[in-house]
């Protein structure tokens, strides 16, 4: 456990927050330094992904039947933090530096871990990569380049030490909307573009609530942001005299089943918009990756936690390598999960000791 924590430490000194000049480069070039030191049998290997940016894997088999995970990145740091965000600070049993619990943590578990049962009989790979708080490019690059086919994957992400082995996707859609202007005392004669688009986002919730699915519940949807009004010049004014002819907004979809896709979401959404006599002038899906519903495996060191409800959690981009390669997901990391991500975060070392542990006798 004292290596785990000074490993931590070290992890929170380097910045690997992306942008104004800081990538996860540096916190790379350190995790291939820590594990230089395992024994020969340990390949270690660096994967490209953006400029400067890389991914880096160590097995010690090349058809591993375990996969460990770990991302390098953090949030940027905010204005908000009174503590230094890169100078680890322990108090009690917390420890603070941002990333401390999302996920350094986690991250600096794995590499004690292999530090420590290094000799194991067990076929093992782990894989820590970049990307994941911005676009999942990491994961991604890996996910699609991978050959290997572990039978287990586990991501110590922060859960409270809750067991997660499935989450649902994510579809994020913008849209907009051409209505008909119209005098608003003669409202009749107008087609409101900003009631067409909620009108379709309600209508969207009404056809995802027929697509349930058992493990993960029903889709829900986010109707993030809206803007409508009157186009004058380039601008979209309020005219509170005018039935708003235009409207666009973002939608946030958290998918629970996998047959909600890009085609489904935009035939509803068109549909909607068509029947309330509007007409869509755009629609573009930015981003999907799909829901993860995984079987257990089994008895896993993790059995001894609590499992959490995936219909109440947030999205897990192993989904991203359980759909590419198969295998079963174990996500179980330290708390508070509710600080990631906030000013002057900090982990619970309790909940590190235990994970420590866990890990421990997975190999």
């Amino acid at each position: 456990m004292t290596n785990t924590i000074s490993l931590l430490e070290d992890l929170i000194r380097i910045p690997s927050y992306v942008g104004n000049g800081c990538d996860e480069a540096a916190i790379a070039d350190f995790v291939v330094a820590t594990l230089s030191e395992l024994p020969g049998n340990w390949s270690v290997e660096c994967q490209p992904v953006d400029g400067t940016r890389k991914n880096v894997y160590v097995a010690n088999s090349a058809d591993p039947e375990i996969l460990l995970t770990a991302h390098l990145d953090t949030v940027p740091p905010s204005d908000a933090w009174v503590r230094d965000p890169f100078v680890p600070v322990r108090e009690g049993t917390r420890l603070y530096g941002l990333g401390a619990v999302d996920m350094k943590a986690g991250l600096a578990t794995i590499l004690s871990t292999l530090r420590r049962c290094a000799n194991t009989d067990k076929k093992i790979a782990a894989l820590f990569y970049v990307g994941e708080e911005y676009d999942f490019c990491g994961m991604k690059a890996f996910a699609s380049s991978s050959t290997i086919a572990p039978r287990l994957i586990v991501n110590p992400e922060p859960t409270d030490l809750l067991v997660y082995r499935g989450c649902r996707g994510v579809l994020e859609c913008r849209f907009s909307v051409e209505g008909r202007a119209a005098h608003s005392a003669m409202g009749k004669d107008g087609v409101n573009a900003i009631r067409v688009v909620q009108g379709a986002t309600d209508d969207l919730v009404r056809r995802l609530a027929m697509l349930p699915d058992e493990g993960l519940g029903v889709s829900t949807v986010n109707l993030a942001w809206i803007r409508g009004g009157l186009a004058v010049g380039g601008e979209i004014v309020a005219r509170s005299n005018v039935v708003p002819p235009f409207a666009e907004a973002v939608i946030e979809i958290r998918i629970a089943s996998v047959l909600v896709d890009e085609p489904f979401v935009l035939a509803i959404l068109a549909e909607s918009i068509e029947r309330a006599g509007g007409k869509t002038t755009a629609a573009d899906v930015s981003f999907r990756v799909g829901p993860m519903v995984g079987p257990s495996i089994g008895n896993t060191p993790f059995d001894v936690f609590a499992t959490g409800d995936p219909k109440a959690t947030g999205y897990f981009d192993t989904q991203l390598f359980v759909e590419s390669r198969g295998g079963s997901a174990v996500v179980c990391g330290p708390g508070p999960s509710a600080v990631a991500h906030q000013a002057d975060e900090y982990v619970d070392l309790r909940d590190v000791e235990r994970l420590d542990e866990a890990l421990g006798r997975l190999f």
